[in-house]
């Protein structure tokens, strides 16, 4: 238990809901906003690159 920024972490989300995702502060409220993660972003590592590496996956099949 704890506030919604302590719990709502991309480590915490991918160990107990096995779920690769980014997590955003919503600028009026100030809680968490949880971006789920496209695979195509997960590395055979299975650590994700976030947002940034959904743009660099995708160019890197386009190229």
């Amino acid at each position: 238990m704890g506030e919604p920024n302590e719990v709502f972490t991309p480590s915490t989300l991918a160990e107990v809901f096995g779920l690769h995702a980014d997590v955003l502060t919503d600028p009026r409220t100030g809680l968490p906003i949880v971006v789920p993660v496209s695979s195509a972003s997960v590395p055979s590592g299975g650590r994700p690159h976030g947002a940034a590496g959904v743009v660099r996956a995708r160019a890197a099949r386009n190229a």
